[in-house]
This record gives C-alpha cells, sequence and structure tokens, in this order.
C-alpha cells in the first residue's frame, strides 16, 4: 500500500501490487549472481554427445560381434562391452542385471591376501577426460545391456556420491525415465569421518525396470520395529541397513569393491524368478553369480580384470570363458 495526495490535498491510501513493489527494488547485479562450475557445465554440455557416442560403440560393437552360445553358469573373460554385444547374437533373455561399476572415484583399489598379508594394485579409478570419459565408457554399455532384458527384467545399478547423479541421468535417456523404480539407500558402518561434513556412510543402487511396470518383484521381509506390528514382518524400505565386509569375515576374498552377499541376495531374490537368469557385467570377486547359485538361479558374469576372473573362478568352481 502506498498514500497519494488528492486534488483537495488531502492524503488517500492506494492499493499497489507486489510487481510494483518488486520493480522499485534494485535487483541483483551480475556480479553477485556468481559464476557456473566451469567443469559441471562443460559435463552438461558433453552429454547429448556421450549419448550419440555410445549408440555409435553399441551399433560398432553388434556389427562386429559373432554368436555366443552359451549355457549358464559361465564366466566370462574379457572386455564387456563385446561380451555383452555378443550376448545379444546368441543370449536368451536375462531376467536381472546387476553392476557395481567404477565409481570415478579417482581411488586406486588395492588387492589384499590373506597368505601374504601384502597389498598389491587391484585397479584404478581415474579417468583423464573426468567425468565424460567416465560417463562415454559406462553409456554404451547400458545399451547393450538394456537390450538384453527380458520384458519383466530389471537392473540394478550399484554407485556412489562420486557420480550416481550422473548415471542417473543416463539410466534416464536409456531405459527412460519412467523406467525409475528406486533409489536405494546401502547404508554401511565402516569408513572414516570428516569433521567437516556427515560421514559418507552410503552407496546408491539405483534400480530401473526394463518394462514399466512389469518387473518382476517379491519384496525381501523384515522385522517391523514399531509397537504395532511388533513380532510381525514388513516389507523392506528402500535404505537397506546391511553390514559391509570387515577384514575377518569369513566371505572376504580380497578384492577390493567386494560387496557382502546379503546385499546381494535382496537383489537377487526379489529380483529374479527362481530358475531365471541374472546378468553381472562387472562381476569382480563373483558376489552375485555366488548368490544366483545359492538361490536357484542360473548367471552370466563377466569381467576384464586378471585377477578379478581369477578370485571369482576360484571362488565359483568354474573355468572361465576368454573373450577375445
Amino acid at each position: 500500500m502506498r498514500v497519494q495526495r488528492a486534488r483537495s490535498g488531502r492524503e488517500v491510501p492506494t492499493m499497489t501490487t507486489p510487481a510494483d513493489d518488486a520493480a522499485r527494488i534494485p535487483g541483483p547485479s551480475p556480479e553477485s549472481l556468481g559464476t557456473l562450475d566451469l567443469a559441471t557445465e562443460n559435463v552438461l554440455r558433453a552429454l547429448p554427445d556421450v549419448l550419440s557416442g555410445a549408440r555409435a560403440q553399441a551399433q560398432a560393437a553388434l556389427a562386429g560381434a559373432g554368436p555366443l552360445h552359451l549355457t549358464p553358469p559361465v564366466l566370462i573373460h574379457g572386455d564387456n562391452l563385446h561380451a555383452l554385444a555378443a550376448l545379444h547374437r546368441g543370449g536368451e533373455p536375462v531376467d536381472l542385471i546387476y553392476i557395481d561399476p567404477p565409481y570415478a572415484s579417482g581411488a586406486t583399489y588395492r588387492m589384499s591376501s590373506h597368505h601374504s598379508g601384502r597389498d598389491t594394485v587391484g585397479f584404478t579409478d581415474r579417468w583423464h577426460a573426468g567425468l565424460v570419459e567416465y560417463l562415454g565408457m559406462l553409456a554404451p554399455r547400458l545399451l547393450l545391456m538394456r537390450g538384453l532384458l527380458g520384458p519383466a527384467g530389471s537392473i540394478y545399478v550399484h554407485v556412489d556420491w562420486h557420480a550416481s547423479h550422473w548415471v542417473r541421468l543416463l539410466l534416464d535417456a536409456i531405459f527412460g525415465a519412467d523406467a525409475f523404480l528406486n533409489e536405494i539407500a546401502w547404508v554401511y558402518g565402516l569408513g572414516g569421518s570428516s569433521p567437516r561434513r556427515w560421514p559418507r556412510k552410503h552407496d546408491t543402487i539405483l534400480w530401473y525396470a526394463a518394462t514399466p511396470g512389469q518387473q518382476w518383484f517379491e519384496p525381501a521381509l523384515i522385522p517391523a520395529t514399531s509397537a504395532r506390528m511388533r513380532g510381525q514382518l514388513k516389507k523392506a524400505p528402500d535404505y537397506w541397513d546391511i553390514p559391509a565386509i570387515n577384514n575377518q569375515a569369513r566371505e572376504r576374498t580380497g578384492y577390493p569393491t567386494q560387496k557382502p552377499r546379503q546385499l546381494l541376495d535382496r537383489i537377487v531374490t526379489s529380483s529374479c524368478p527362481p530358475g531365471g537368469l541374472v546378468l553381472d557385467a562387472f562381476c569382480g570377486s563373483g558376489t552375485a553369480a555366488e548368490s544366483a547359485t545359492a538361490h536357484s538361479r542360473r548367471w552370466i558374469a563377466i569381467d576384464e580384470s586378471d585377477d578379478a576372473v581369477r578370485i571369482a573362478a576360484a571362488r565359483l568352481g568354474v573355468d572361465p570363458l576368454r573373450l577375445g
């Protein structure tokens, strides 16, 4: 409201609009808005090229792939881009895909030995061109995985805070935003803490359906904690409090990014029907395949790392199939 003087000299109030008031308030100067983060802006600008390049890579891999006729379970030693393309030529539809790819963490992961007590380099998660190179690696593989899923299939992509937001953009683009089902937080207790921020104590697992609304799903049940439901079971929520593998765990293989069986048991039993087919294209030490075997599911596991395939082969009791 403002005051206006009438012709008679008497002051009378008049109504003003928010737009009138805003017009009289000085706006911020360009300098006060700050600048955009250049690295993030560059990744955003590069995303269309990442996706078009991924399609070209996937098509080239398919064009060069011969049929791969196999009977699961099978452990494939080779580049998963070419293995996935070969599965298109001679494989059956997949019920569940779980992948635990690199995280773009910039870290070097070390293998630990139970016998010598010494650590050796397992793999390095560094990308010379940063996130653009990382996303460019992942995108064509996700495209090929999408084509392998059956109508009731689904995919779980296990990442962490370094790139989970970027990976979700890829998954939205490749599978469709309407295929998104859950962003699951795997909550664990191990790891350090910082005095400058909240401790980072969870990974992110992104779950997408091959066909929205048609995914096979039998949810895990956990004990209810409320007084009203005491003694009953309820559906597990989208945060999973499952301990990470400690140094004394019997299941520990020494592979640096090994995930606990309990975590994979929940994914496999809830999202793959009995007798169904599980695919892990970044299999590491073979936890997803071991879980599939334990729960009467078949599996295909792929990894390029000599160390990963050696550990997985010994753990699963199979001879690897070398590709290429």
